[in-house]
């Protein structure tokens, strides 16, 4: 009679040794649990072995961001993040392999007690580039109340809504809206709601409200908020703050199926064609040639563009291929030797793999260029660093056509705040103007439809008289990948 297989034999979960409902990983074949289903979103439960696996370790980014090699000695892994998050996710009861040799580091430490923070593990608070452990979090929190909006426990009494367009209570003699509406979002909202949520309560210590502020606090900040779109405030954070870091949120693929068809990567190409195997001679001004500026022009625009266009004396008058000559500079694929522009060794290499330069060159537009160079408006450099987040919008909202206004409505929902920074920059437009005309300008068409994450359907076109729908284009799914 033949034996059947020895329970010794099963496959088990190499992590945590479970038997039942198993599956492979994708990145190394591993078997695993297959429990990803029971994890529940924003709650960051380390519950299941599929999920830790796949959000928590270097393998799981390794193959996710699809670099090539061993995760162990991969070079993009070991950029992507800071050296104790790198050992973190290279060691950790989540791998089925571990770093042999991880580098060493300094230990974070509490600003306020100097405590050892494990930045993997450890509850803790950051304020800007001050960590605090969670029991000094905890003691300072009364403090911080009553420095933000009175006493701990205090709750101001109901009040009657304040119009938009009435004088603002705090006496600035401007109206509420252009003042302090809006400034209850972020770290002032979640103070007042905590404010409201302790009324009522008894409390029979300082202790005993320190807990429930930090759990309430916890919970704001692991729920989806409306103001962001559904992403959450600890998302945002990550999203603001860490873009190319963030591997449980968001994943930037290191190869398209194809080098796209949009604006930046057409005159990439033409550039790039020119330059070939001989260089392309700069001017004495360090520009590209003014022959090969005008017939670029003449390759990229339309003939109903063309008539919108100056005449090009230089390469700063065609302003698409003087940024696209930048960036390939920030990017490292173009430099000059002896008064040539020529292709580097990383260009030449990217080129002969198919769609693997594109994302370099779109990273180095986002990370590397400054996108208010030469719009003429003010700095508000929250425009930029929030490019992921309106990569979310588009992603969320692209499907179907939106005028400008719809994103530039939730982009000021989500950043109130930035009016602050126009109050005093144009007489002739109110600040919400110049903000809405900065985010379109910059963001929308200098960005989205520049680099062909959004395509354009213009109904005006004129140099002051412009109207146009917008839309996601295929790219856009290729070119990035949530997970929130």
């Amino acid at each position: 009679m033949a034996r059947g297989k020895s329970d010794a034999d099963s496959p088990k979960c190499g992590l945590c040794g479970k038997k039942k409902k198993l599956t492979r990983t994708e990145c190394c074949g591993n078997w695993i649990c297959d429990d990803e289903d029971e994890y529940v979103p924003f709650s960051y439960e380390r519950n299941s072995c599929y999920r830790n696996h796949n959000h928590y370790t270097l393998c799981g980014y390794h193959h996710n961001e699809h670099h090539p090699g061993d995760w162990k000695d991969c070079p993009e892994c070991r950029k992507a993040f800071e050296t104790e998050m790198y050992v973190y996710y290279g060691t950790n009861e989540y791998n089925f392999e571990k770093l042999e040799d991880p580098p060493a580091y300094e230990p974070t430490r509490c600003a306020v007690c100097g405590k050892i923070i494990k930045l993997g593990d450890d509850g803790f608070t950051q304020s800007g580039n001050d960590y605090w452990c969670e029991s000094c979090a905890r003691k300072k929190l009364p403090d911080i109340l009553a420095e933000r909006d009175g006493p701990l426990i205090e709750v101001p009494a109901k009040r009657a809504k304040i119009g938009r367009n009435d004088p603002c209570p705090c006496g600035s003699g401007k109206k509420y809206k252009r003042c302090c509406l809006g400034k209850q979002t972020g770290t002032a909202g979640v103070f007042q709601d905590l404010k409201q949520a302790m009324q009522g309560k008894e409390f029979g210590s300082l202790k005993e409200v320190q807990a429930f502020a930090d759990w309430h606090t916890g919970q704001w900040n692991r729920a989806p908020l409306d103001d962001f779109a559904g992403v959450s405030p600890e998302q945002m954070f990550r999203l603001l703050h860490f873009p190319f870091s963030s591997p449980h949120l968001v994943a930037f693929p290191p190869r398209l199926s194809a080098f796209p068809d949009a604006p930046m990567a057409r005159l990439f190409d033409v550039l790039t064609k020119a330059i070939g195997e001989d260089g392309l001679k700069a001017t004495a001004t360090g520009n590209l040639p003014l022959n090969f500026v005008r017939e670029s022009a003449l390759v990229y625009f339309s003939d109903e563009e063309r008539k919108l266009q100056p005449g090009l004396r230089s390469e700063t008058d065609f302003f698409d291929l003087h940024v696209v000559r930048i960036v390939s500079g920030l990017a490292g694929f173009i430099r000059k030797n002896r008064g040539r522009f020529v292709l580097t060794a990383r260009c030449r290499k990217l080129l002969s793999q198919e769609g693997a330069l594109y994302p370099a060159l779109f990273r180095a537009f986002v990370e590397k260029y400054n996108w208010a160079f030469r719009d003429g408006y003010p700095d508000f450099r929250i425009i930029q660093q929030s490019f992921l987040f309106s990569l979310w919008l588009f992603r969320r909202f692209g499907d179907e056509w939106r005028s400008p206004a719809f994103y530039e409505d939730r982009f000021l929902r989500a950043f109130p705040t930035v009016l602050s920074e126009a109050e005093s920059e144009r007489d002739y437009t109110t600040p919400e103007e110049t903000v809405r005309s900065c985010y379109a300008w910059r963001c929308l068409e200098g960005f989205a439809v520049f680099t062909g994450i959004l395509e354009v359907n213009w109904e005006k076109r004129g140099i002051l008289n412009r109207s146009f729908t917008l839309r996601k284009t295929a790219l856009l799914d290729e070119i990035v990948s949530f997970h929130l």
